[in-house]
């Protein structure tokens, strides 16, 4: 991972530490991060879900 993409793992990731004691939000932004996958790459998505 480099570039934007890379920053945008880097982001989330850290989101994820910081709401790791909030289950509920981490459920929400699990799917939220599913959705921007999904349209960043379609098939990769499907592919690896299903």
């Amino acid at each position: 991972m480099c570039g934007f993409r890379g920053k945008i793992f880097l982001f989330f990731y850290f989101m994820v530490k910081y709401l790791y004691r909030k289950k509920g939000l981490l459920v929400v932004l699990l799917k939220g991060l599913f959705v921007i996958e999904y349209k960043l790459n379609p098939d990769f998505a499907i592919g690896h879900f299903s």
